[in-house]
């Protein structure tokens, strides 16, 4: 049987909140979509690499061959 403990965060007191600066949780989540739009641009930027690189290969591969 699981029992909660004596300092599980369910029971902080919402007191503690008191110390965050004003605008502190906007700017959090500003700073967590930059970081966001960051790593979907880089994941787009790989595949175009890739397919790039793919392509390329394909071509210099026909090329001496043929």
């Amino acid at each position: 049987m699981m029992r909660s403990t004596e300092h599980s965060q369910s029971q902080t007191p919402l007191a503690n909140w008191d110390t965050c600066p004003p605008g502190e949780l906007q700017r959090l989540v500003k700073k967590l979509n930059v970081v966001e739009h960051c790593a979907k641009r880089k994941r787009f930027c790989f595949c175009w690499i890739a397919a790039l690189l793919l392509v390329g290969g394909l071509i210099v591969g026909f090329l001496l061959k043929g």
